[in-house]
């Protein structure tokens, strides 16, 4: 029970400072994510890469301090569910132009959450194209359980994967 309450106390955190942090530039934008999974994925039901698309809100309370809360959407053939995973997700990053973080995130599906939070190490470059325009090139590791997939698959896959994204944001 206390795993399925991590990312909601997380969640919370982040907005608590995120909010005491008003003053500081805000942003809204969307990234796509190609993932790759780590280990060979040996089903038909999942593919072994595919896209995945973020809606990201992020907060640079200072040079060296960042937050963002996103909510990621992972198509069917990422995940071998016959819907769409959410996954909202809240992270902590230090610098700003070059910045690493880490992150939780939960996935909802079939009307409920799962059991186990997604823990995320990423690490990025974050450029202002133009004034209030924010380019985002990151690399991000997830470390997750996706035995819930449901029936389709017989053993626990390994889901670690490695991603590759570009965000882009406008300043709010």
């Amino acid at each position: 029970m206390t795993t399925r309450l991590l990312p909601f106390l997380a969640l919370s955190a982040a907005l608590a400072l995120s909010a005491s942090a008003a003053s500081a530039p805000t942003s809204i934008g969307g990234r796509v994510h190609y993932n790759r999974f780590v280990d060979d994925v040996d089903t038909d039901d999942i593919d072994q890469d595919a896209f995945s698309y973020v809606i990201a809100l992020r907060n640079n309370a200072s040079a060296l301090l960042g937050f963002e809360l996103d909510v990621e959407l992972q198509p069917e053939e990422l995940t071998g569910r016959d819907e769409m995973t959410y996954i909202p997700q809240a992270y902590l990053f230090l610098g700003k132009v070059i910045y690493a973080g880490a992150g939780i995130g939960i996935g909802y599906f079939d009307g409920d959450f799962a059991e186990d939070p997604n823990y995320y190490l990423r690490a990025g470059l974050d450029l202002e194209a133009l004034p209030g325009l924010f380019l985002d090139i990151s690399a991000r590791y997830i470390i997750q359980d996706i035995d819930e997939a449901g029936d389709e698959i017989e053993e626990n896959i390994d889901g670690d994967t490695i991603t590759l994204g570009a965000n882009l944001r406008f300043s709010i």
